[in-house]
């Protein structure tokens, strides 16, 4: 039989992580990192309509949309890196701007 009771109060936040990351990746140890897009807007300034992540045209007004990222990759261990850092926030290496 099925329950409503919210069984997360008898694990730790752990055990629940490591469970689903289990699941999800079929790899022991592995953790899943689950993030919220922030939403994306037509830079259209009459327009500002809310749109997919993976449309290049805003269906509204036909405005391109930019493709411009803030951020870029370690070189050294591949985390995300925000523009203007000068040294990796994860591995603390200088950030190298080509």
């Amino acid at each position: 039989m099925g329950s409503n009771l919210d069984l997360r109060k008898y694990q730790d936040e752990t055990a629940i992580q490591d469970a689903f990351s289990k699941l999800v990746s079929n790899r022991p140890g592995y953790k899943a990192t689950i993030e919220k897009k922030e939403p994306k807007f037509c830079p259209n300034e009459s327009c500002k309509k809310e749109v997919e992540h993976h449309i290049k045209f805003c269906p509204a007004c036909g405005t391109k949309m930019e493709a411009k990222s803030k951020q870029s990759i370690c070189m050294k261990c591949y985390n995300i890196v925000n523009a203007g850092d000068m040294f990796c926030g994860s591995c603390g290496d200088k950030v190298v701007v080509g």
